[in-house]
């Protein structure tokens, strides 16, 4: 993954310096920071959502105007997402290494190389500012997954924190993503880059039959699905 984001960069940064003279270059190269709070929607009964996370994403934007008025955006970036779920009250355990606890809520931390790929709609320069519409889909790759469990060991309340889980979600993430935000010129093509989004998870980011949790009564595994959902604050710059 690591050497993915390398070549990206030097390809993305070799492309940028052959139009870095030409201030009416269609193509356009940024850097991109985005705090956010998510949360997951579980589709399975015996599971409910029971609050969010504040995440931090951050990455690499590349655009292509198709027209001054339409372009084409994408880029990389390593986004964070998850929430929390909780479970029927004595219906699911947890197996640990050396522990069987009853397993009441857990906090899902999930990390994704994440490329997204939309359309970008532009309204004319109004003064300093250009306003601006986008959609499209994220396609995320799994990089790393963990969870905070909250239950009780014998009766006695016990937390559990950063439990390895990434055999416990699936590897793809596919997302809606859209946003409205604004352009603000600074210097030459430089700009500054402000926007909402909101994305909408249509993929189950968990396995069908959980790793270590298993029904009480029947001894396995539970099922389960949950997709994430998040609404962040994208600062960047373009170039």
């Amino acid at each position: 993954m690591k050497k993915l984001v390398i070549i990206f960069v030097v390809l993305t940064f070799a492309v940028n310096s052959i139009y870095a003279q030409d201030e009416n270059s269609k193509f356009h190269f940024g850097l991109k920071a985005s705090p956010s709070l998510s949360w997951m929607k579980p589709d399975i009964k015996g599971i409910s959502s029971d609050g969010s996370n504040i995440n931090f994403s951050y990455g690499l934007i590349t655009e292509f105007n198709l027209t001054p008025s339409y372009i084409f955006s994408t880029g990389i970036e390593i986004m964070n997402t998850g929430g929390n779920l909780s479970f029927d009250a004595n219906n699911v355990y947890y197996i640990s290494d050396s522990n069987t606890i009853n397993l009441d809520s857990r906090k899902y931390n999930i990390r994704y190389l994440n490329i997204p790929i939309g359309l970008k709609f532009k309204t004319k320069e109004v003064g300093y500012f250009t306003y601006f519409a986008q959609c499209g889909i994220d396609i995320g790759l799994r990089l790393k997954a963990s969870a905070d469990d909250k239950g009780k060991l014998q009766n006695t309340p016990s937390k559990y924190e950063d439990i390895d889980i990434i055999d416990d979600t699936q590897f793809f993430r596919t997302a809606l993503n859209i946003g409205v935000g604004f352009e603000y010129g600074l210097v030459g093509n430089t700009v500054l880059l402000v926007g909402i989004n909101y994305n909408n998870g249509f993929s189950n980011v968990l396995h069908k039959d959980a790793d270590k949790l298993n029904d009480i009564t029947s001894n396995n595994p539970i099922k389960q699905k949950a997709y994430t959902n998040y609404i962040s604050l994208t600062l960047g710059v373009l170039f």
